[in-house]
């Protein structure tokens, strides 16, 4: 899923103050696993700066922008529509995963 159009949305980006999407994470797992290879990562992204300390560093970096796509679909659609029941149904699995990582 990606970001809303600011276009056909822009309340979404009026009430969301932290727009965050799975394509955005996607990406940035891609590029977590292709830093390994730096060889790959002069080839594929020379020039493009703005994809510097893109990866994510932690586990836990990782689940707070899961967290935030949740989060925002749940403040921004009302209560017990489509999105916002999904985002409630998956946000329980990924929150039990990360108490399971405290103990």
């Amino acid at each position: 899923m990606e970001l809303p159009s600011k276009k056909d949305w822009p309340t979404y980006y009026k009430e969301i103050k932290r727009p965050q999407c799975i394509e955005n994470i996607f990406v940035r797992i891609l590029y977590t696993v292709f830093t390994s290879f730096a060889i790959v990562i002069n080839i594929v992204f020379r020039g493009q700066k703005h994809l510097k300390r893109k990866e994510y560093l932690t586990s836990a970096e990782f689940a707070a922008d899961v967290e935030l796509v949740f989060s925002n679909a749940l403040t921004f659609n009302h209560e017990h529509t489509t999105i916002w029941e999904d985002a409630l149904l998956l946000r329980v699995p990924l929150s039990m995963c990360s108490l399971a990582r405290t103990f």
